[in-house]
């Protein structure tokens, strides 16, 4: 499998998750931190990426975050991997 479709297939994964099924089970709390559920999807990420199985849960740290708050989480998240990846394809 080439690294581009590696890193399609990992990053599609992740957002499966977070959007997915453990996505609606949160309510929104006053109390969530989006830094802490950002710490929690790159560490997610780089489990992953080193062979681990896809997660099955929403971090811990993502609860209590909006529908909002966590696609936008996950969209910095994705971006910022997007870029290190090819950053080591193309050389940065």
């Amino acid at each position: 499998m080439s690294f581009r479709a590696r890193v399609i297939i990992i990053t599609a994964a992740v957002a499966a998750v977070i959007l997915g099924t453990g996505f609606l089970v949160f309510h929104v709390s006053h109390s969530a931190s989006v830094a802490a559920c950002r710490i929690a999807l790159e560490d997610y990420y780089a489990k992953y990426q080193a062979g681990a199985d896809p997660p099955k849960t929403m971090p811990a740290g993502c609860a209590g975050l909006s529908r909002q708050q966590l696609e936008r989480v996950l969209g910095q998240v994705m971006q910022h991997e997007m870029k290190v990846e090819m950053g080591k394809v193309f050389g940065s």
